[in-house]
């Protein structure tokens, strides 16, 4: 069988109607929960905010008045004011959550994409400004609101587009949870940290070269929160990132299997990623693993794993060595930078790699999970 390149992903039209339509139909109890239906759900809720708050305050400013004995000089006047008034309150907000987020990363090792949140923030008040809109539009005559909440639920679609085709593209990685790296503390050297971005930032394979990161560090550290972050992070830039277990990557290697055929693994109404296809592999739980074995006295830690990773992935070789992979080691043998180092060495001497980034993370975990945009 030939070795599977990685690639970039291609989510196109077809897959994001096929996954609207599983997430809007076919959604029970007992189905994996998706991105994709939790953005759109927060759209919706999104809308049904603007409404109720256009609303409230088109009531507001049609009564208010008459307490004092105002009289409006048109009836427009009350609705185009709770129209605009429920707009602004609906940005200021959203422009406020932007600002705290911006605020909360400072300090971090890792830049924040601030791009991608202000995007984030702008969509948000657009939808819930088009529900306002709508809220309006139901106050005018049905000759006038039907083709304008029409008009609306189509735009409404047409820009979810782009945003559910990126909400695709994380879920189909697997990762346990996403975790943005400027959230994380500082808890490593500044240099790995500078050389970490600067291999996210690059061109991913087959386009860029294929890298190898070590983590490790003690128990409570972060490793799995930090290699979710790194996936997070080349999701973010469109790239195909999978998380696999050490343990199930090890029973694949025996029969060769990428994952390649029909159905894609994982729950149905998501289909992760082959990792034959992967640009970026997370491989994880190694350490228990190998300590499991039995590490004997002889040789050390670093030349038993390269000969470990010899006997239980040799057959998948070259395919690990085509795509960038992420490694996390637990603290028995490689305790130090000294030998994680050598771990890392040894996992780029089998996948004949070179210059391997080892970090070592420090003993107090990140406190901040999970804070995505929706």
């Amino acid at each position: 069988m030939a070795v599977p390149q990685p690639r970039a992903p291609d989510v196109t039209l077809a897959d994001i109607r096929r996954q609207v339509w599983m997430d809007a139909y076919g959604k029970e109890v007992q189905s994996a929960a998706t991105y994709s239906y939790t953005w759109m759900a927060d759209q919706v809720g999104h809308m049904g905010v603007g409404m109720l708050l256009a609303f409230a305050l088109i009531a507001l400013f049609q009564h208010l008045p008459v307490l004092f004995g105002w009289h409006w000089s048109t009836l427009m006047w009350p609705e185009l004011l709770g129209l605009a008034a429920s707009a602004a309150l609906v940005a200021l907000w959203e422009y406020n959550a932007y600002s705290s987020d911006v605020k909360r990363a400072h300090g971090s090792q890792f830049p924040l994409q601030v791009g991608l949140l202000r995007r984030n923030a702008v969509i948000a008040t657009f939808y819930m400004a088009l529900g306002a809109a709508m809220g309006w539009a139901l106050h005018q005559d049905w000759y006038y609101s039907t083709p304008l909440i029409l008009g609306m639920i189509v735009l409404g679609a047409w820009l979810a587009i782009p945003w559910v085709r990126q909400k695709i593209i994380w879920q189909k990685a697997s990762l346990p949870y996403l975790s943005r790296l400027a959230d994380i503390k500082p808890n490593m050297p500044k240099k790995d940290a500078e050389k970490l971005w600067a291999g996210i930032c690059d061109a991913y394979p087959p386009a860029g070269p294929p890298r190898v990161v070590v983590l490790g560090g003690k128990v409570g550290s972060g490793r799995t929160e930090f290699a979710c972050s790194i996936g997070t992070e080349v999701a973010f830039r469109g790239g195909m990132a999978r998380y696999m277990p050490f343990t199930k990557l090890i029973e694949l290697a025996r029969i060769q299997d990428y994952q390649l055929k029909p159905p894609p693994p994982g729950p149905a109404n998501i289909g992760w990623w082959p990792w034959g296809e992967a640009q970026l592999l997370i491989i994880d739980d190694i350490g228990p693993l190998l300590e499991a074995t039995g590490i004997s006295e002889e040789g050390s830690p670093s030349d038993q794993l390269e000969g470990l990773l010899e006997r239980w992935l040799d057959p998948i070789r070259p395919a690990l060595s085509a795509r960038s992979t992420v490694w996390i080691l637990g603290e028995d043998g490689w305790g130090s930078k000294e030998h994680l180092e050598e771990a890392a060495k040894a996992i780029a001497d089998f996948l004949q790699l070179k210059d391997p980034l080892a970090i070592l993370l420090g003993h107090e975990p990140s406190q901040t999970v999970d804070r995505m945009p929706a």
